[in-house]
Order: C-alpha cells, then sequence, then structure tokens
C-alpha cells in the first residue's frame, strides 16, 4: 500500500477558506480512499477534528519542520497550500497545491519580491502541480514561463449543504436581506456594498466572517458614516448552521471580491438557487458561469439598479433561475475533485 502524507496544517483556522477545504479534502480521503492508501495526515497541535483508524495523524512539531531526518519516507508527499509552513525533505516525491497568487496585489513591492522568489523555489522543488482553477494555472505561467513544472486544474470540491440544517441566527435580520459571508480582508471589497445599501432603505445586509481585522476596523468606521448602522449586521464568525440560514432566506449574495483562486462562498450561495451577484475579476467568471451577475464598476447607484433589475427576472422565473444557479453549483463537488486528485496520486506512485 502506498504512503501518502498529506499537510493539513492550514486547517488551525477551520473559519478561513484555506481551513475548510484543508478538512473538507481530508475527510472525503479518510471516507472514500483510506483503504487504497496509507495516509499520514499533517496536523496542526489542537485539531479536535476526528478520523478513522485507517489514519495515522502526525501533529506538527519543531523537530519535523526543522529535522528533516525525523520524516519517515512517504512514496508522496502533498502540500495542500504553496505557502506551507512544513517542507519535505529534498528527495521526496511532492505534489503542490497553488491555490492563487494574491501576494502580487496584496503585497508591497518589497515582500512581493520576497514571495515570488520562496513561491519560485517551492515550484521547482515539486514533482507536479495542481492549480484550483484555470485562472490561477495562466497566472502562474506567466509569472513564471520557466518553469516546466507540470501543472493540472483541479477546481475546489464545495460541501454540499442540506438545508434543513438551518438553525435561526442570534441576530435578526428580517425577511428582506442581502448576504455575504469571508474574512474581512481588502481584497473582499465590501466598502462597496455600503453606499449601494442607501438604494435598499427596507433591506439589510449581512457580512459573516471575521471582523476583528484592520479591514474590519475600517468597515466599522465607513458604517457608522454613513450612518448604516441600522441596515447592516456584521455577524462575526458563525457555525456552519447560520450560514445556512442565511443562504436559505437571502434574497442574494453578493460577493464583490477584487482577489479569488477560487471562490467558495458564491458555490455555496448557488447551492441554494440564490441569485450571486458578484465581481467580474479574477477567478470569478470562471465559477459563477452564465448564470452569476457580474458588477462590472462599483458605483454605488449603477450597482444598485443592476441588482434591481436582475431581482425582478428572478421574481418571474423564479424556479427556472434556481434550476439552472443549482446544476452550475453541482459543477464543484467534491466527488469531481477527489477523482481527479486520486487519479493523480495513482499516476504518480506508480
Amino acid at each position: 500500500m502506498k504512503k501518502i502524507l498529506v499537510d493539513l496544517y492550514k486547517s488551525k483556522n477551520e473559519y478561513s477558506g484555506l481551513g475548510q477545504f484543508s478538512l473538507q479534502f481530508a475527510r472525503y480521503l479518510d471516507e472514500h480512499y483510506a483503504h487504497e492508501f496509507e495516509f499520514h495526515f499533517l496536523v496542526p497541535k489542537n485539531l479536535q477534528e476526528e478520523f478513522s483508524p485507517l489514519i495515522k495523524l502526525k501533529r506538527v512539531s519543531l523537530l519535523l519542520k526543522y529535522w528533516k531526518a525525523s520524516h519517515e519516507q512517504y512514496d508522496l508527499w502533498h502540500s495542500l497550500h504553496q505557502l506551507h509552513s512544513y517542507a519535505p525533505p529534498k528527495n521526496f516525491n511532492q505534489l503542490l497545491t497553488i491555490h492563487d497568487l494574491n501576494f502580487q496585489i496584496e503585497k508591497n513591492p518589497e515582500k512581493r519580491v520576497k514571495y515570488k522568489r520562496k513561491l519560485e523555489k517551492e515550484i521547482n522543488r515539486a514533482n507536479h502541480l495542481t492549480t484550483i482553477s484555470s485562472f490561477t494555472k495562466n497566472q502562474l505561467t506567466k509569472t513564471f514561463p520557466k518553469s516546466n513544472t507540470p501543472i493540472k486544474v483541479i477546481h475546489n470540491g464545495v460541501e454540499f449543504l442540506p438545508d434543513q440544517t438551518a438553525t435561526r441566527p442570534r441576530v435578526k435580520v428580517g425577511d428582506k436581506f442581502f448576504f455575504s459571508i469571508s474574512h474581512f480582508a481588502k481584497k473582499k471589497n465590501f466598502e462597496v456594498l455600503l453606499p449601494m445599501m442607501k438604494y435598499f432603505p427596507d433591506y439589510k445586509l449581512v457580512l459573516a466572517g471575521n471582523h476583528d481585522t484592520k479591514y474590519g476596523s475600517f468597515i466599522k468606521k465607513e458604517i457608522t458614516r454613513l450612518g448604516l448602522e441600522e441596515q447592516i449586521v456584521l455577524t462575526g464568525k458563525i457555525p456552519t448552521s447560520e450560514k445556512v440560514y442565511y443562504l436559505k432566506f437571502c434574497n442574494a449574495f453578493l460577493f464583490p471580491s477584487l482577489a479569488e483562486g477560487f471562490g467558495m462562498p458564491p458555490v455555496e450561495a448557488m447551492q441554494f438557487g440564490k441569485p450571486i451577484f458578484i465581481s467580474n475579476e479574477t477567478s470569478l467568471p470562471e465559477i459563477g458561469g452564465e448564470v452569476a451577475h457580474y458588477f462590472t464598476d462599483f458605483d454605488p447607484n449603477r450597482m444598485a439598479t443592476f441588482v434591481k433589475d436582475n431581482l425582478q427576472k428572478q421574481d418571474a422565473n423564479p424556479n427556472i433561475l434556481a434550476k439552472i444557479t443549482r446544476s452550475q453549483a453541482a459543477k464543484f463537488t467534491w466527488e469531481k475533485s477527489m477523482r481527479q486528485y486520486v487519479d493523480l496520486y495513482r499516476d504518480l506512485t506508480q
């Protein structure tokens, strides 16, 4: 039986997109492929997730990080994130998954050079690469044209969220509201939604996710400056059951992000047949396809008109449009994603 180590260290933040990706990835391997491979999961010290007895857990330590000889031999080492904290020894067969190149817009020029050098080193070290979108692959080949490491695009899987698991949230939002969810970072571009809400006096806007950040503080100040304290609801981190409630009952999902390697939240909203309004930046058109509505600029008046016009169309054909939207979401399942990863595991461990 081939022995594969999967680096789940980034699952330490289970509320982040990367944390959710890592945990869902591991759960699917455990449930469906643990009889074919001997999986070793490299996990944070405080991870509470339980796996079957077939899975061997390795807790991170300084020994594992700095003394490469402490690692037992594996047929494949899969790093689930490009800027990982625990690198395999040089003689190991490594698969590296690259999510995005957001450092090119998030970091200052000096740090961009540093990140680029580090990523180039990791790319050249790996035996094979996967990216979570064609957009990321295209970015990669443009940024590192001399690299000859093979690349395969495997879209993320998105957990199916049954609507019967919804629980009423602690904060009452009324019958008419828009919803969005993400870690509060500048690239998420939430500030463009705030002035737009002045054109929707009967609606609330629910923004879920960790807002104890620098950008979260900025958003709170903007809400006060615009006098929108009664319209904007900041929930902070929420359990999945409350997220399901918001997705099930919202009038639309708004996601004006400027930088996404994939974009899990819009897919979750599409599972519920909801109209999604997203930016036309980075990978989002690849995910939203023809069913999403794309902001081409962020003028509040034009955004509001765009949302109102498309909500009217939705109201005219709710069942048909919801069915088409769910079909788009169904393209991004864990079954499809993991089948491709496991096929790659088989090829790389022959």
